[in-house]
């Protein structure tokens, strides 16, 4: 359990850190509070609304394991993109934007 435990945290760092990164990269300053709520809505809908269900059919420790797997093949397969290992050094330049004011909204 505790490497399991481990390797699972290790996965999820190294998912989180490349999620963030390019979210912060590529996506304008003024889209990524939205792109990012939609992002999460998006996982948590998904994961819910299937984990319930998969469970009462095969039980909670396969699908458990089965998430595990699939987490693991999921970060192995982003790790061996060759296109998320280039990515440039320089992020893009993002534009100067005048904040937003209760008279201008």
């Amino acid at each position: 359990m505790l490497v399991g435990a481990a390797v699972y945290g290790v996965m999820w760092d190294v998912t989180m850190v490349m999620w963030r990164t390019c979210l912060q990269r590529e996506v304008p300053d003024d889209a990524i509070s939205r792109v990012s709520s939609i992002d999460l809505l998006g996982c948590l809908a998904v994961a819910l609304a299937a984990v319930g269900p998969l469970a009462s059919a095969f039980g909670p420790g396969r699908v458990a394991f089965a998430s595990a797997l699939f987490v693991l093949a999921a970060v192995g397969c982003a790790l061996a993109s060759r296109d998320n290992r280039a990515l440039p050094g320089d992020p893009r330049p993002q534009t100067e934007t005048a904040p937003v004011t209760a008279g201008t909204a």
